[in-house]
């Protein structure tokens, strides 16, 4: 597996979806720069978290996680994965996305989750799968989405690609 580095800067006015399938997008044209003779599918993807049109990337710093998940506690938020495959100049793509309600999120359960580090490399500052796991009432949509990588999605995109490169 190679990661591109791109700019995930996001755009004036940028909806929260848009952003995803740009990004997800650059990914992929970076992935075929770098290995323009790669006989194998290329996969791209980028997941964000968002609370209407506010987008919450990968937190830089624990104030900033700590400020995603105040803004997010008690409330309904979306986590939106946009996925891109393809070779050369043939891409497809599609989204996921996923409804996630957390609690009310009491301080002394949040000084701990901020103090465990698990918000690092994580959109909107919580994985899941590990101790933000208590802070989530109910979800909507894919599990697998908010885990990180939508599996159903990505199954369909495939056979999506096969159709398109038979001709059907």
């Amino acid at each position: 597996m190679w990661t591109p580095h791109v700019a995930e800067t996001v755009e004036p006015g940028e909806l929260p979806r848009d952003y995803a399938c740009r990004i997800a997008e650059l990914k992929f044209k970076a992935a075929n720069r770098r290995f323009p003779d790669c006989p194998h599918i290329i996969i791209a993807a980028d997941t964000i978290v968002s609370l209407g049109t506010e987008i919450f990337q990968k937190p830089e710093n624990r104030k900033q996680a700590e400020v995603f998940l105040k803004t997010l506690s008690g409330k309904w938020h979306q986590v939106i994965t946009a996925l891109c495959c393809g070779r050369g100049n043939h891409m497809i793509s599609t989204t996921e996305v996923s409804e996630v309600h957390f609690c009310k999120i009491e301080e002394q359960y949040l000084k701990i989750y901020l103090d465990s580090k698990e918000w690092c490399d994580k959109a909107g500052g919580y994985a899941i799968q590990g101790l933000a796991s208590f802070f989530v009432d109910e979800i909507k949509g894919s599990m697998d989405n908010v885990i990180g990588f939508p599996f159903k999605s990505f199954i369909r995109l495939l056979h999506e690609y096969k159709e398109f490169k038979s001709g059907r």
